[in-house]
């Protein structure tokens, strides 16, 4: 009996345990938006939908796609270090 006892404190103690945990993991402030995508997640996005504009002919020549920053990314790729 003591032994079913101790037994089922444990098991209490374990589930009261387990319960503090996953409250302190799905707890998140109040101001949080929890639906936001991530930054590297946005990045992501962002980069694919630079290659899809590419790919259907609208490159932006003055931006991101201009010659200085293609050039800009041929040297780090060559020489293996950022400008």
């Amino acid at each position: 009996m003591l032994q079913d006892e101790v037994q089922c404190q444990n098991q209490t103690q374990q589930q009261q345990n387990i319960a503090e945990q996953f409250e302190k993991l799905t707890v998140a402030p109040k101001d949080a938006n929890v639906h936001a995508p991530s930054t590297y997640t946005q990045q992501l996005i962002k980069k694919q939908d630079r290659l899809s504009e590419w790919e259907q002919g609208r490159i932006d020549y003055l931006g991101e796609d201009s010659y200085e920053n293609i050039e800009k990314k041929l040297d780090e790729t060559i020489n293996g270090s950022k400008k």
